[in-house]
């Protein structure tokens, strides 16, 4: 077995989808720091009426291209054969980041010979003679921790081809091996991260965007609510998106404590806003267990947590503004 050394699970939190956390696993291998990535990405809430997702996260994010050469690496691609681009990767010190079909993936039980869901994983060893790779993923498919798993060739090769086969149309690449730049560039400075963060939070109206949407929510509560319940789809993808929410805020704790150097006050605000937001998920989630209308039940407990967050979110923000106009 060939095994890249030092490949660790990154845990820390969940940033974005799958891709971006076996991308980072792949840059913390090369001893470079994911914080050039996580300053160009500011998350916005979107609501729109007309679509049957009614509300969203979403980044506007910098090309992540750009992003990875500035602290020096960079993610080669190519139409070469599966396990040979593994196999010359791996044997280069290099990890290989893999979109697939989790319906082929028989650790992921919850999905497996299931239901098709698109995931990717990280590929960091694999052996020839007994035709089996390891791969770093999440243990479950309910679960944001990640783990360490082998994979049979001929498991992988099928979860590799149902993903080709579903995103024929939108000619998507799907193996990516992240690289060493050869060329010696000046990386981008902590310092500079700091500063692109809060330019960005200011030129994406981070600062009024979120008490905007939530203030929306409010005033159409009743049509809001009765586009999220109005059948289980709809109610799943109410749970997406307060799925996102919960995660994005634990992102901008992670960058707060880490990076940003916040303070105790907004730290701690920050983490009684995402305290909420799991309340009004668990009343969700319990609903859709139940498989009924039960959420109807929690109507107007809803409605109060979202305006408590709405009223955390501004004070919030001031204390933001107070701290970096």
């Amino acid at each position: 077995m060939k095994t890249l050394v030092n490949v660790n699970a990154f845990n820390d939190i969940y940033y974005i989808n799958c891709f971006y956390n076996a991308l980072f696993t792949g840059v913390i291998f090369h001893n470079e720091d994911i914080w050039n990535i996580l300053s160009s990405g500011v998350a916005e809430y979107k609501l729109d009426l007309d679509r049957k997702r009614v509300l969203r996260v979403v980044y506007d994010k910098e090309y992540d291209k750009k992003l990875l050469e500035e602290i020096g690496l960079y993610l080669h691609t190519n139409e070469e054969e599966v396990f040979g681009f593994i196999k010359k990767a791996i044997d280069n010190n290099n990890p290989v980041i893999m979109n697939i079909d989790w319906f082929y993936i028989p650790h992921q039980k919850a999905v497996y010979q299931k239901e098709h869901r698109l995931h990717s994983i990280l590929v960091n060893g694999y052996c020839e003679q007994e035709q089996k790779i390891t791969i770093i993923d999440q243990k479950y498919t309910d679960t944001l921790i990640y783990d360490k798993f082998t994979l049979s060739f001929e498991d992988l090769n099928k979860a590799h081809l149902s993903y080709l086969e579903i995103m024929k149309e939108y000619k998507v690449e799907s193996l990516f091996e992240v690289k060493k730049l050869n060329n010696t560039i000046r990386k981008v400075t902590g310092e500079e991260c700091r500063n692109k963060y809060i330019r960005n939070m200011r030129n994406n109206n981070y600062y009024i965007n979120r008490v905007h949407v939530l203030d929306q929510v409010l005033d159409n509560f009743d049509e809001v609510y009765k586009k999220i319940t109005f059948d289980r789809e709809s109610l799943l993808f109410f749970i997406d998106f307060l799925n996102d929410i919960v995660n994005h805020k634990r992102t901008d704790q992670y960058i707060g404590e880490l990076y940003m150097k916040m303070s105790n006050e907004i730290l701690h605000l920050n983490k009684e806003i995402e305290s909420i937001w799991n309340k009004v998920r668990e009343l969700s989630v319990k609903s859709m267990l139940k498989k009924d209308t039960l959420i109807d039940r929690y109507k107007y407990d809803i409605y109060d947590y979202i305006t408590e967050i709405y009223n955390k979110e501004k004070e919030l923000i001031e204390l933001l503004k107070r701290s970096y106009s």
